[in-house]
């Protein structure tokens, strides 16, 4: 289980005005939320703060204020890359007795909250700021695997990571850990993602069209390739 603080510590990231502010904020990044699941159970949402100040610091690049302010300043450098990697408290706020198979399917609830845009955390936030929008994203499969015995109305850290992204594609791991730090559940996941530079952010590139399209060759060029066939 990964050094966190608790959730009733009192921590939050620089930036951050409050524990419970609700604040959304860049391309949908949220710091606490509270929200109702099927209209009918309330869940509870926080950001774990680690408490390695290096990870620490790279996570406040996800604050939108700080963000824009070191936008705007020119402070931030290719060094200033958020990392795909996110932690969270999670709990469904019910004082009636939820009967055992309600834990599992509220903890499979969890498991795609803020899971896919982990994925893009390095292109979106940070250094790579409102360089890009966003366009289709969709899961492509989502698995779980229960470990141990569950209670999803205590806190359940959520952490997430993805270790890979490349052609549309984004490949992304979540583990949760209840209070003891046991590992009670993991799940993998494998996301399409179509996004695009933003007009005049990127000027090293010229496509004719997003996405780029491959054009037939020319007669000329099908009889060079033929000639330099035969060569070999």
């Amino acid at each position: 289980m990964p050094e966190v603080y608790h959730v009733d510590s009192g921590e939050m990231l620089e930036g951050v005005t409050g524990p419970n502010d609700n604040m959304l904020l860049t391309n949908s990044y949220t710091v606490d939320q509270r929200m109702t699941i099927m209209k009918t159970i309330d869940v509870d949402s926080r950001l774990a703060v680690p408490k390695d100040p290096i990870l620490r610091k790279n996570f406040s690049k996800s604050v939108n204020k700080l963000m824009e302010m070191d936008l705007q300043g020119g402070r931030l450098t290719k060094e200033d890359i958020r990392i795909p990697y996110n932690t969270r408290w999670m709990k469904v706020q019910c004082h009636e007795e939820l009967a055992n198979n309600v834990h599992y399917c509220m903890l499979s609830c969890f498991s795609d909250f803020r899971f896919l845009a982990t994925c893009a955390m390095p292109h979106f936030w940070g250094y790579n700021g409102d360089k890009n929008e966003y366009g289709m994203t969709v899961s492509l499969d989502h698995s779980i695997h229960f470990h141990a015995p569950l209670k999803a109305t205590s806190w359940l850290l959520w952490v997430v990571e993805s270790p890979r992204a490349f052609n549309g594609r984004g490949y992304i791991t979540g583990r949760f850990y209840d209070q003891n730090g046991i590992l009670v559940a993991s799940v993998v996941q494998e996301a399409l993602i179509r996004s695009k530079p933003k007009p005049g952010v990127v000027n090293n590139i010229k496509f004719k069209t997003f996405p780029p399209v491959l054009e037939e060759a020319s007669s000329t060029d099908q009889e060079q390739n033929i000639d330099s066939r035969s060569r070999l």
